[in-house]
């Protein structure tokens, strides 16, 4: 839970930085462009690290893996997995696949072919993004109700010294 919590965040930071409008990349460009150019691609790279790490294999090299698999594996044990939640993670497997090629070729390592090539891996519009946020919302909160620790909403993230206070002290100084 709290890794999904914690990819909510980042994203939601990434968002109000990066996906803000023009006047906040003004503000991010007057105040210190490179540093924030460099913020903005560990942001996207980190991302794609997260989002695997939730959906990677219950189980690689022999190692248990801590993820939305290894969850079900445990709910299937306990006799309380839904159909609702396996489409879930059907959905949320289809997304993973979206960013798969990028995690493996350009991420986690750097595939000499498609560095060179200079195109982007695993790109695909808004929705499926919102439809992949929906989702793990809906996965945790199902499966939260069935381990008793009910639903939770974590689309909001923000809390005090967050990137909106950073942004208010940039205003200032800009």
């Amino acid at each position: 839970f709290e890794e999904c919590v914690w990819l909510r965040t980042c994203y939601n930071n990434f968002n109000m930085l990066f996906g803000s409008g023009t006047y906040i990349e003004e503000l991010l460009r007057k105040s210190a462009a490179i540093f924030f150019d460099d913020i903005n691609r560990m942001y996207v790279e980190y991302f794609i690290v997260l989002v695997a790490r939730i959906t990677d294999p219950a189980k690689s090299l022999g190692k248990d893996n801590l993820t939305i698999y290894s969850l079900n594996e445990a709910l299937e044990q306990e006799g309380v997995m839904t159909p609702e939640i396996k489409d879930l993670v059907v959905s949320i497997g289809l997304y993973r696949n979206r960013i798969l090629d990028a995690r493996n070729k350009l991420v986690s390592h750097m595939d000499k072919n498609a560095f060179l090539c200079g195109g982007s891996l695993g790109g695909h519009a808004g929705p499926e993004l919102e439809q992949f946020f929906d989702d793990i919302q809906t996965y945790m909160n199902l499966s939260g109700d069935l381990v008793g620790n009910g639903p939770s909403d974590f689309s909001v993230t923000s809390r005090k010294g967050d990137v909106l206070d950073l942004i208010k002290v940039l205003e200032k100084g800009v």
